[in-house]
Parts: C-alpha cells; structure tokens; sequence
C-alpha cells in the first residue's frame, strides 16, 4: 500500500475534530498514561461536546483534548480510529471536517478494505477476550475514565466507559464518521 498516495500527514488533524471512537482498552491504555495538563484539557473538551450525540457531533467540531499545535501528544498510543483515517486530498477533508462543504471524503479502496478487517478482527477479538467492543466518544470516555474508581474493573467486566454519552452514540468498532467513497 505504499505505492498508493495519502495526503494525510504529521499536523494534519482535520479528522480530530469531531467524534473521535475509542473502545474500553484504549481508553483506558491512555487514561494511565496522560498527564494533569491533558487530564484538564480532556474535562474541558467533555464539558464542550458531551451534549452531542453521534450524529451531531460533526457538525459541531472541537479539537481532541490530545492534540497540541495540530499533533498528536499521544500518538504512539493514538486508539484505533486515529489510526484508520486515510485521505487521497486533505483540502477536501478540511472542508469536509468544518462544515465548508458536505463532500465526501475521496479514500482509496484498499484502504478502505484493511481499514474494515483490521476493525472486524480487532472486534471479534476483544469480544472473545470477554472486553467490550461497543466504541465511545473519546472526550466523554476519558473524561469517565479519568474520574472513576475501579475503572478497569468495569471494563474487564464488560462494562462501558461512556459514562454519560448518549447511549445511541455508542457504536460498533466499524462505524466510520465521516462518508468516504473509494478511489
């Protein structure tokens, strides 16, 4: 897949503006791992987006509690879904993800193909592995997280990290944001 052109790259963060997906074990993984700096941008975030449901949140867009200058502090640890995105035309996506225009984002097909599978597998896994699948919105779960006692007990017991996230957001590990059509 090297040979196919991404126009993603290091600061651009167009796609960290709106709802961000992130399962239990992910969140969690960053929840240990952030500092009071982020602990205080992520209850920040929370409170500015937390009366969004899945569907409004694109249309309402607020950074990623994690981003700095346009970069991901946590990148090496980023969940699932900030690893997934892929643009073939980054114009697009900045329209796109601030509400300029309502194009879809162009994504080429074998992107699109290992973006599915690589979902389904992990999915199938953490399902099998007794942890749940169901994403949450990162702002609301890390923000829970952060607060909760006894937050990986609930999680390995296959409770959810949404907190107060609208129970119609929480969605399987596949669903996408934004509509991208293939290349």
């Amino acid at each position: 897949m090297a040979d196919i052109p991404i126009a993603c790259g290091r600061g651009c963060s167009h796609c960290c503006n709106i709802w961000v997906s992130a399962t239990a074990p992910q969140v969690l993984f960053l929840a240990k791992r952030l500092s009071s700096q982020a602990g205080a941008r992520v209850r920040e975030a929370h409170e500015i987006t937390k009366s969004f449901s899945h569907e409004q949140r694109p249309y309402n867009p607020h950074p990623c509690p994690l981003l700095e200058a346009d970069e991901c502090s946590v990148y090496q640890g980023r969940p699932l879904f900030c690893r997934l995105p892929s643009s073939a035309d980054a114009e697009i996506c900045r329209r796109s993800y601030t509400n300029v225009t309502d194009e879809n984002i162009p994504t080429p097909m074998m992107y699109i193909v290992g973006r599915d599978a690589y979902s389904t597998a992990l999915s199938v896994a953490s399902k099998g592995a007794g942890l749940s699948h169901i994403c949450c919105e990162l702002n609301s779960a890390l923000h829970f997280a952060l607060n909760a006692r006894r937050r990986e007990s609930l999680a390995i017991r296959g409770g959810h990290l949404c907190g107060s996230t609208h129970s119609r957001g929480r969605r399987p590990l596949r669903r996408i944001a934004r509509p991208h059509h293939a290349l």
